[in-house]
């Protein structure tokens, strides 16, 4: 069965006759008599697996700089999802436990590029993707960008979806946004939009469209002036 425990504090000078007044704990003191009603003690911890992750990669000790709950694995107990240096790690028990992780490294230098992580539910299977947005400047050019990784039946985190949304470097700029829309049944459909552009034009930019993944960003002089992307085949693809 569960293993169940509560942590007490005693005032020293009243240790002799147990009361709320002399005890800070977990629970309440009344408890002790009816052990049922303690709380779970969790065996093993999660920060442990972490410290043997950042072990394995060769990477100091560190807190994650982005930590969110969700249900990416199926099961009903939702996973931790971090942005741990350069990777996107999972612990849970759908995992494998407290010293098991799911994980993949991101194309990027470092954490500092990561801007935002989330969890949405787009494919129509009740387990969540994960979306990640960057921005990293390098050489005098600024990116940002979007990635959305599906976790598989092996615990793999493959990559289903990424498209820029801003690019500038010198005089020229390009942004484009994005959005989920309704999909086919039960899934969720990404659109493309196209923004701001400065510096450049449907004559100079002479096909060199700023691309993610192979997604061309939308221009406003392109018919339409956005792009819809449906979920089929493992990945989100262009209507």
């Amino acid at each position: 069965g569960d293993l169940r425990a509560a942590i007490y504090v005693v005032d020293g000078d009243m240790a002799a006759k147990l009361s709320r007044k002399s005890v800070l704990g977990n629970a309440p003191v009344e408890w002790i008599k009816t052990p049922a009603k303690l709380p779970r003690l969790v065996q093993g911890d999660l920060g442990a697996g972490l410290d043997s992750f950042c072990d394995a990669k060769g990477l100091p000790s560190q807190e994650p700089k982005f930590t969110i709950g969700a249900n990416i694995a199926g099961d009903k107990q939702p996973e931790k999802v971090m942005i741990l240096d350069r990777y996107v790690v999972a612990q849970g028990p759908a995992i494998g436990g407290p010293d098991a992780y799911a994980y993949n490294k991101l194309g990027v230098s470092d954490a500092d590029a990561v801007t935002s992580l989330v969890a949405k539910e787009l494919t129509g299977d009740k387990k969540q993707e994960v979306v990640i947005t960057f921005r990293e400047e390098h050489a005098g050019t600024t990116r940002e960008w979007i990635e959305i990784y599906q976790v598989s039946p092996e615990l793999a985190f493959e990559l289903v979806f990424s498209a820029a949304t801003r690019v500038e470097q010198g005089s020229v700029l390009i942004e484009n946004s994005y959005k989920f829309v309704r999909g086919k049944g039960k899934r969720k459909a990404i659109e493309l939009r196209a923004g701001r552009v400065e510096g450049v034009t449907a004559e100079t930019i002479e096909g060199n469209v700023p691309d993610e993944g192979g997604n061309p960003m939308v221009l406003p002089w392109d018919k339409p002036t956005k792009r819809k992307y449906q979920y089929q085949g493992g990945s989100f693809v262009a209507d």
